[in-house]
């Protein structure tokens, strides 16, 4: 069974009354006696089970949701908490079925730790929005969906001189590395297949493993290739054997 409200003349949670969010009397001392002032119950000592409903705060005093960052989109929501709470210095002063002289009407201003939070919780979003935005523009440089738009992308990353790009209509794209030994050699090849996977070949032999990656690779960001081939790397250190 609820919890009833104990202010004077409230019917929350009593049979017939309305439904009520109720809250406990404050254990520091001093708000407690502000309590005790505010709903004006002369000789009363509140028990464990003594409560005060949601109707006798300001709508300001009572928090009932709760922001939070969505990190896909940077976006603020609001989330309602399972269990509503009092700011901290909230105290009942709405006495709606008393004289109207004895509710205090005033506004409460937002506190210092409360503005911080909005500032932060506001800060955080603006950051990650932009963070997104960067992240979209970056993919829409480097990413890719067929061969055509890989070949654009390729002129974005630098190439080392000894790789040559060949690109066959639109059947596939090759990485070649060549070496003069003393006539042309090819050493090494990336070759990129119309579905985008990506093959390695040392010389005329393909490479199924390099490391804890397994090839063919499915690929579509120029990056995705520089970290798992690494044929646009200067330094070639996550294929070092690769290249040797």
């Amino acid at each position: 069974m609820p919890y009833r409200c104990c202010v004077p003349n409230c019917r929350g949670n009593y049979d017939g009354g309305p439904k009520v969010t109720v809250f406990k009397f404050p254990e520091d001392e001093a708000t407690r006696k502000k309590w005790l002032s505010s709903i004006r119950r002369d000789n009363f000592t509140p028990s464990s089970s003594s409560r005060v409903c949601h109707v006798h705060f300001h709508k300001d005093d009572v928090i009932w949701e709760t922001l939070i960052v969505d990190e896909r989109t940077g976006q603020l929501l609001r989330a309602p908490l399972l269990k509503p709470r009092l700011r901290p210095d909230a105290v009942p002063s709405l006495l709606p079925n008393c004289p109207s002289y004895l509710s205090k009407e005033e506004s409460r201003r937002e506190g210092p730790e409360e503005k911080k939070q909005r500032l932060e919780n506001e800060q955080l979003a603006a950051a990650l929005q932009y963070s997104l935005a960067l992240q979209k523009d970056y993919e829409n440089t480097f990413s890719f969906s067929s061969l055509e738009e890989l070949m654009l992308r390729t002129k974005e990353v630098d190439l080392p001189n000894e790789w040559s790009v060949i690109e066959k209509h639109s059947d596939f794209v090759c990485f070649l590395k060549i070496i003069r030994n003393p006539a042309p050699l090819i050493t090494h090849s990336v070759v990129i297949d119309s579905n985008l996977n990506v093959s390695l070949f040392k010389k005329d032999v393909q490479i199924k493993t390099l490391g804890k990656r397994s090839f063919p690779v499915i690929v579509t960001n120029i990056h995705e290739i520089q970290c798992t081939a690494g044929v646009f790397r200067h330094r070639l250190w996550a294929l070092r054997n690769f290249y040797r």
